[in-house]
């Protein structure tokens, strides 16, 4: 006995079109919902940080570092161990002074006494006076009870933002390590710390310290407001939100940045290869150039660029630098700090997009998608959804180029590839219904 005759696919019952769309629709948007949670909960940051790593990569852009300058210390020579005493430092400002700098920021950590004579502090603090504006850093300090490590709380007059909203979600510290009130009194001082992610990678830098019940900025931060003109005692943090800095205009102040931070206070990094433009100059260089300058001998780097520059001194020396690895290579410290003051002061950050866009954005993609799996042939529904990745990939890498704006281009690529699995199940359960009914 012969087998029924099965229906060609021509003659099939099937469902209308409207039905068999809203189907796919349907499981379009929730598969596009369910994709934005994982999003917003932060399933897939790995992966999306890794992109970002990468658009960062991409074009070879120089950042803009005209405004700065690194006394950089690239060699540490045995017999000079680090610490160096406060004199060589103070050797280095009497070099700056006659070049009128905007402001000078010391990297190195200098909370305890000259390691060699407690006078060299003096006439450092002599020559710090000279300059309109010196910056120094300081630790903040999570330490054990009975630990030998001498700390402080945190002096009345140390720079620091008012609160806006709720306690933040940050790191409690209990004290510091203060640069020596000698020279440091009634000086910004920013606070140094930083870590990497959990891949030993530093996309991010913290501009903001809880010490006790007050607000300290980082030393990025500080150099930055410094750089800018900021008054700090009308500069506010919104944790979650953003830092604003406002400068000394009289009712509440001009803004002069709005930098975007998560919810540690932490900004991401916006780096660009090859490099910073800022001016760099080797510590001993300097020291030589400065000395034939006076002498009347013209020296082979002109100093006057340093005029009304930010220049920032720090170790680069692996010895005393500890470099971090970044997504452009291993940076000494000091060097991270710089290009996220830098940052700062250009104005540039990278801005995620905000969770309800994320929704919609997710919610009509997802739709459209799944109804082209679902109305399109197989190969010409890939076609058309990779095309349409692919147009949204290249329009996310330009955002992020010319706007700073970072898309989870990442997430979207999942999301069609589930949009498209929507779609053609919703195109085979049309081919069961129709099949059930005939």
């Amino acid at each position: 006995m012969s087998s029924p005759r099965q229906p060609s696919p021509e003659t099939r019952p099937r469902l209308a079109p409207s039905s068999a769309a809203r189907l796919a629709a349907g499981l379009g948007l929730g598969w596009s919902l369910l994709m934005a949670v994982f999003y917003l909960v932060g399933l897939f940051e790995p992966l999306e940080e890794a992109f970002v790593d990468w658009e960062q990569r991409l074009i070879a852009v120089k950042e803009s570092g005209a405004s700065f300058a690194l006394i950089a210390i690239e060699r540490i020579p045995s017999d000079r161990p680090w610490p160096w005493p406060r004199l060589d430092y103070a050797l280095l400002l009497r070099g700056l002074i006659p070049e009128l700098p905007q402001s000078v920021v010391f990297e190195p950590d200098m909370h305890d006494e000259d390691p060699h004579f407690s006078s060299f502090d003096a006439a450092f603090s002599r020559r710090v006076d000279r300059v309109d504006n010196v910056v120094f850093s300081a630790e903040a300090m999570q330490v054990p009870d009975g630990s030998a490590v001498r700390t402080s709380a945190l002096p009345a007059d140390a720079v620091t933002l008012r609160l806006l909203g709720a306690r933040p979600r940050l790191v409690p510290f209990a004290s510091v390590l203060w640069p020596v009130r000698t020279f440091s009194a009634h000086r910004p001082v920013g606070i140094a710390n930083f870590d990497a992610d959990r891949d030993q990678i530093v996309r991010r830098l913290p501009l903001v310290f809880r010490i006790g019940d007050r607000i300290v900025p980082s030393l990025a931060l500080t150099a930055a407001g410094v750089r800018l003109g900021a008054d700090w005692s009308r500069s506010t943090f919104a944790p979650g939100g953003e830092i604003i800095l406002r400068d000394h205009t009289a009712g509440t102040g001009r803004i002069l940045r709005r930098i975007p931070v998560d919810s540690e206070g932490r900004l991401r990094l916006r780096l660009r290869k090859p490099g910073l433009t800022a001016l760099r100059i080797n510590y001993d260089d300097f020291l030589l150039y400065a000395d034939e300058r006076e002498r009347g001998v013209t020296p082979a780097v002109d100093l006057t660029q340093l005029a009304r520059r930010q220049v920032w001194v720090g170790a680069t020396d692996p010895a005393a630098g500890d470099p971090k690895r970044t997504v452009l290579g291993p940076m000494a410290p000091v060097e991270i700090q710089l290009r996220a003051a830098a940052q700062i002061v250009r104005g540039e950050f990278i801005a995620p997009v905000p969770g309800l866009c994320i929704a919609l954005l997710f919610a009509v993609t997802g739709s459209l998608m799944a109804c082209l799996a679902q109305s399109l042939a197989p190969g010409r529904a890939a076609a058309a959804i990779g095309g349409l990745i692919a147009a949204i990939f290249a329009l996310g890498i330009i955002a992020f180029e010319l706007a700073e704006v970072s898309f989870p281009l990442v997430s979207l690529a999942i999301l069609g590839l589930g949009a498209f699995l929507a779609g053609r199940a919703a195109g085979a359960w049309e081919w069961e219904k129709g099949e059930s009914k005939s």
